[in-house]
């Protein structure tokens, strides 16, 4: 069983720990994050691939989709 915590509940309990402790915190949820938006880029990379396998994709240069945009 999953238990969910309030954000509130979650900010009083970091103000609780010690400084060292918050610093670790810290570092694991900005490498928690990284990854989690790493893992975001590579699944956007690969539908863009797979995009382009299925001939889903046009080749234009930058002028092109410019004209394109602001028509």
């Amino acid at each position: 069983m999953t238990q969910t915590v309030q954000f509130g509940e979650a900010v009083e309990a970091i103000e609780k720990l010690d400084e060292e402790e918050r610093d670790a915190l810290y570092d694991l949820l900005k490498k928690r994050r990284s990854e989690a938006n790493e893992k975001r880029i590579l699944a956007a990379a690969e539908e863009v691939r797979r995009d382009y396998a299925q001939g889903r994709c046009a080749v234009a240069t930058p002028a092109e989709i410019m004209r394109e945009a602001l028509s």
